[in-house]
């Protein structure tokens, strides 16, 4: 696995097909994977960390 791969996975980013990217998104002719990370989830998680962490 390529190092750049191996840091999405595990910091928690999902892959995405091609065919799923906004049709405006900027393409580089060397792309083939591509990755997203949901923002929403990782405020949750950081809003449960910070309220255990206070209580």
């Amino acid at each position: 696995m390529k190092p750049a791969q191996h840091f999405y996975r595990k910091n928690g980013f999902h892959r995405i097909l091609k065919e799923e990217l906004p049709k405006d998104f900027p393409l580089v002719k060397v792309d083939n994977i591509f990755y997203y990370k949901d923002i929403y989830d990782v405020k949750l998680k950081y809003n449960n960390v910070i309220s255990q962490k206070i209580f």
